[in-house]
């Protein structure tokens, strides 16, 4: 979509792209809840459920949009599973019960499932798969292929170890790949039966540093050549791993924010597993950023600080539109007496008002502080 428009600098054109893909995450983070809490929930016909053993989909559930669609699609006597239909059959106390048990695992599992998967997964596999595989990384001065580790002469003990790390060194080289490794730099596909794509470091005589005097011309030497092989290393290490993208690790926080902001009235005893997690997770970071992934390239942080101004801004707003639609919509019980229309424009009226007030408040917030630390306003500035 960002490719569609010529914007005049770059800055803007990763802000709208990072901005979209925020828009998308947060879709697919509350989508489903939405549906849920403003279709599913609501109470909207006294009266409206139909328990019981005998009943009749078809006539309970006709004149329900999801219904009818199935219906036209696959015909009546296939859509008793659409969602309003599963609603006719739940009292509305089923419902909110439902809704509730809903984000208990986004908010007491995921945050730690996340940690798992980005960091000790990656991590664990690194070392598994570099302990596993025998390649060039094992003994630069002297190779040995996995090719001939079954057919050596040593006890018995040490051939069904070596034989079974070449067994098992694709696994953890396919484990190695999806987890840690940049497939573009580590060789692609051919790394699972090939393994480590870079061959044994060799000393360039002409590249070693000579020293003047003659008596420590060989320790020099041996000096240099160390500290080469140790960057090389290093450097070959950095290259094979995943990028380090500040711009991701923040998604992830923003959609969590977003999250918590949204779903805490809902389940306010969610709060606590989900700030340890998080807790947890900046500290993850570190070892994340250091022994996981490759260190990217320094760049300037005011694209980050734009968009999470952006995003707190957007967030805010939507959540006022959040909890108003929950209290006048979803958890209401009159509904029903109120009138669809009616509650729509209560409920939209209503945000629009909070939010004004919400923003005049800031604003006057924000000309008290000036005033207060002395700073200059925007009208003295120009």
């Amino acid at each position: 979509l960002t490719k569609l428009r010529n914007y005049k600098h770059e800055s803007d054109r990763k802000y709208h792209e990072i901005m979209l893909s925020l828009i998308v995450e947060g879709l697919s983070k509350v989508g489903m809840f939405t549906i849920i809490a403003f279709v599913f929930l609501p109470r909207f016909t006294e009266g409206d459920e139909v328990t019981g053993t005998d009943f009749d989909a078809i006539a309970a559930c006709s004149g329900s949009f999801d219904f009818e669609i199935c219906s036209a699609i696959a015909g009546k006597e296939n859509c008793s599973g659409a969602l309003l239909c599963i609603a006719r059959r739940l009292s509305f106390e089923d419902r909110k019960n439902l809704f509730e048990k809903s984000v208990k695992g986004p908010f007491v599992v995921a945050p730690f499932v996340r940690i798992l998967i980005t960091v000790i997964v990656p991590f664990v596999a690194a070392e598994l798969e570099e302990a596993v595989t025998d390649d060039q990384r094992d003994d630069f001065d002297k190779p040995n292929h996995c090719r001939n580790c079954c057919r050596s002469r040593l006890k018995c003990l040490s051939r069904c170890c070596r034989c079974l790390r070449c067994g098992f060194a694709p696994i953890a080289r396919i484990l190695g790949l999806i987890f840690s490794y940049d497939g573009g730099n580590i060789g692609g596909a051919p790394f699972i039966w090939k393994g480590w794509p870079y061959s044994h470091l060799k000393p360039v005589p002409e590249a070693i540093p000579k020293c003047r005097h003659d008596g420590f011309w060989a320790e020099g030497e041996a000096k240099a050549v160390e500290e080469a092989k140790s960057r090389t290393e290093a450097s070959l290490y950095q290259a094979s791993r995943k990028v380090f993208e500040p711009i991701d690790e923040l998604l992830e926080l923003k959609m969590s924010f977003l999250f918590v902001v949204f779903f805490v009235p809902v389940m306010p005893a969610g709060l606590i597993p989900t700030l340890i997690a998080r807790l947890l997770e900046v500290r993850f970071k570190r070892t994340k950023c250091f022994f996981v992934r490759r260190r990217d390239w320094p760049a300037d942080a005011q694209l980050l600080h734009r968009t999470q101004n952006g995003f707190t801004q957007v967030a805010a707003v939507l959540a006022v539109f959040w909890h108003v639609g929950l209290v006048l919509w979803s958890y209401n019980d009159e509904v029903n007496e109120w009138g669809g229309l009616a509650t729509i424009a209560v409920w939209f009226g209503s945000s629009v008002i909070i939010n004004l007030f919400l923003w005049a408040a800031g604003v006057l917030a924000l000309k008290i502080w000036d005033r207060r630390m002395g700073h200059p306003g925007i009208n003295e500035l120009s």
